[in-house]
Formats: C-alpha cells, sequence, structure tokens
C-alpha cells in the first residue's frame, strides 16, 4: 500500500485492488480530467470515502466506503482506488463487549455487542466517525457479565434492571431479609410497574399456593410503604380486593406477593413465606 498525495486532502492508493471497481456502495460516476478534481468532488460529498480513477478513460468513481470486500467488486483494468482518511482512533475497549466494525449508510461505525452471558444494561452500543471532524463519538455501552450471579442461583428474568432469585424456604419476613442480603442482595423490590409484572409472574412461576415475601413494610409509620432502603414504595399498589385489612393494620406489617391471583397481602412479619432476593444490575 503506498500514500498519493492530493493537494487537497491525503487518499491512500489501495494497490492490490487497483484494477476492480466497487459494485454495492457506488455513489455516482464523473468524467474528469484529473485525479485531483476527482478528489475534490468526493471531498464535498458528505458520504463518500473512496474513489477510483481512470487516467486514461478520466473516469471518477466515487464510493460510501473506504475499503473493498473482493465480494463486492467486479474487474475493470486500468482503475486506481484511493481510499479517503477515516477514524483511526483507539476503539475502548468496553467490558462484556466485542465489537463490530461496518458502515452505516457510507458512515464508519463500531457496533458494540454484549459477549454470550453478559446481559445489555445502558449506553449507546453504536461508535460513529463523523465525517466534519474524522472523530469517533463515544460510545457508553453497560454489559454485566452475568456469570458471579449466576453462580449464586441468580437468574435475568427482568430486562436489565436486575436479577432475581426465587427461594422455596418457609421463613419470617426478617429470615429472608438477612438470607439476601447475605448473598450481597436484597428481598425484592417492585419499583416500578415493569418490574412489579415481572416479579408477580416469576413468583407465579415459581410458588404457587405460597405467599412469597418482598422487601415492602409499614413497620416506621403505619401506612407509609418503604422499602428497606427507606425509599418509599411507588404507586400504584396492587392489594388483593380488601387488602390491607383495616382490623390486622397495627399487626400486619409486611407485605407479600400472592402468586395466585398476582396481587399483594399484609401479613404479619412473624408469618412464614417464601421469598425473591433481587440484585439490582
Amino acid at each position: 500500500m503506498a500514500s498519493a498525495v492530493i493537494n487537497i486532502e491525503d487518499f491512500t492508493l489501495i494497490t492490490s485492488i487497483q484494477d476492480r471497481i466497487e459494485t454495492l456502495h457506488g455513489i455516482s460516476v464523473h468524467t474528469i480530467d484529473s485525479l485531483a478534481g476527482c478528489s475534490a468532488l468526493c471531498l464535498i460529498k458528505g458520504n463518500c470515502w473512496s474513489l477510483f480513477y481512470n487516467f486514461v478513460t478520466q473516469v471518477c468513481r466515487l464510493n460510501k466506503s473506504p475499503f473493498l470486500a473482493v465480494s463486492e467488486t467486479t474487474g475493470q483494468a486500468g482503475f486506481h482506488h484511493y481510499s479517503r482518511e477515516y477514524c483511526k482512533g483507539p476503539i475502548p475497549a468496553i467490558p462484556g463487549t466485542t465489537q463490530t466494525f461496518s458502515f452505516v449508510n457510507g458512515i464508519p461505525a463500531v457496533t458494540f455487542a454484549c459477549i454470550t452471558g453478559a446481559i445489555y444494561i445502558s449506553g449507546n452500543k453504536e461508535m460513529t466517525c463523523e465525517l466534519g471532524t474524522l472523530q469517533w463519538n463515544t460510545a457508553t455501552v453497560v454489559c454485566r457479565d452475568l456469570a458471579p450471579y449466576t453462580a449464586l442461583g441468580y437468574t435475568e428474568v427482568c430486562g436489565t434492571e436486575s436479577v432475581l432469585k426465587f427461594v422455596g424456604n418457609k421463613v419470617n419476613f426478617d429470615a429472608a431479609k438477612g438470607n439476601c442480603a447475605g448473598g450481597g442482595g436484597h428481598l425484592a423490590r417492585p419499583r416500578n410497574t415493569v418490574r412489579w409484572t415481572c416479579l408477580k409472574d416469576y413468583a407465579y412461576t415459581k410458588g404457587v399456593g405460597v405467599h412469597v415475601w418482598m422487601d415492602i413494610t409499614d413497620r416506621a409509620q403505619e401506612g407509609v410503604l418503604a422499602f428497606s432502603d427507606n425509599t418509599l414504595v411507588p404507586l400504584p399498589y396492587h392489594w388483593l380486593p380488601g387488602e390491607p385489612l383495616a382490623a390486622t393494620k397495627h399487626s400486619a406489617d409486611c407485605v407479600a406477593i400472592w402468586p395466585n391471583h398476582r396481587q399483594w397481602d399484609d401479613l404479619p412479619c412473624g408469618n412464614v413465606a417464601f421469598f425473591i432476593c433481587e440484585i439490582e444490575l
């Protein structure tokens, strides 16, 4: 590969495929009396990354990508392929991801994907090269390796928010809370409607016929439902019809899922039930 300096911008001569023209990413074809003129035309087009120029016929072919796969070319003697400079800065090594380099609508792009066994949490999965600055924008993808959690018996069932572990041992609320904390988690918290939908379905598949503790009590203030991190439980509440019972409001301070109906039931904290531990990702 040799460099050919054009008076407007550096292009690189791709000698190994100089007799091939691009078939899948062509933009336009022109007759121009110089390589400099052909390169100038490429530079004023927002999606032009390379060109083919025939010094004999003065045919100028503009293309949307700076490199070629043989499957995307066809032999035609006399054309020389020049590739415009594009972003070559370091691509970050983001934990838990693989990277694929490609061109999206003629723009160089790096697409990040979570490795097998990891889950996408948040962020931008794609870095693109800005044609105006030739700088990569920032990829902010976050992938979390699930192996440490699955080793503890947790499974991913609620999208990107958390991993859950169902425990089919009947214990009181405080014992369940302590069991989850001992493994680095907490009793499950329905922080929003989406998470509650996941929890109720998960409880139904695991524990029909037995109450399942969640991390909800009104111990600190009667009638005020809170998680054990002291944040308030958001509305809407999902009580069984008739619950909570006024007659037992001072003795039933903990909340469990009644899986049969996928709704909440208030119980004395000393009652025994199954429970769901959660680790928020």
